[in-house]
């Protein structure tokens, strides 16, 4: 609706979805993989999901399907719904050139508050996205140092709450450490470059273990 009312000519925005080639979706794609690699924490809280063998496909794809109609939605709604004739350039250029405010702008576009309710949800999002990693990194450390990959302190539990204290600590300072010591868009180009290897490494691990499987059988 907001689009509608902003931008009635609103499909003359899509017209053309490779203004400066390929190669630049191409790169994007490398760097826009942190976004979906949330759903490797469903897989890493196997030891607490009742019926694993089940719910983790099926939360595995419940979850991208949200996600994936979520960032179309939100990308659709704001590059849809910018009017080139006021903005003087067409809409992608837009957010663009404002980087990691580009939303913000175009939130404040169309609505008066509209930059402060993007400012909100991107916060609540940031928390909710923090404890998800923090949870999944703690959990990934207690399992090594159960395995002893890891020395076994990181396999300790709490006394009362029964969480790996160690591994969450541990987790906290590298993640502290990292957010201050380099640039967050450095950090999200080698993040994703680590998880696109990272997935590689578990696919062909998947595939290995299921032929050791049935030769064994």
């Amino acid at each position: 609706m907001a689009m509608t009312f902003t931008n009635p000519n609103w499909p003359t925005n899509f017209r053309d979805f490779f203004p400066n080639g390929t190669s630049g979706l191409i790169l994007a794609m490398g760097i826009t993989f942190i976004a979906f690699e949330g759903y490797e924490i469903i897989a890493q809280a196997g030891d607490e999901i009742k019926k694993p063998r089940k719910n983790i496909p099926k939360a595995i794809l419940v979850s991208l399907g949200i996600v994936v109609s979520v960032y179309i939605l939100f990308a659709f709604v704001f590059i849809g719904g910018l009017d080139p004739l006021q903005i003087g350039q067409p809409a992608w250029e837009f957010i663009g050139d404002y980087g990691e405010l580009g939303i913000i702008e175009a939130a404040e576009y169309y609505l008066p508050f509209g930059a402060l309710i993007v400012l909100a949800g991107g916060f609540v999002s940031t928390l909710a996205a923090l404890n998800a990693t923090t949870f999944a990194a703690s959990r990934v450390s207690f399992a090594m140092g159960r395995n002893h990959d890891l020395p076994p302190v990181f396999s300790r539990l709490h006394p009362k709450y029964r969480t790996p204290f160690a591994s969450t600590i541990l987790s906290a300072v590298v993640m502290i450490t990292l957010a201050m010591l380099f640039d967050l868009t450095m950090i999200a180009l080698a993040a994703s470059v680590m998880f696109l290897f990272l997935f590689a490494q578990v696919n062909v691990a998947c595939i290995t273990i299921r032929r050791m499987a049935k030769e064994k059988s």
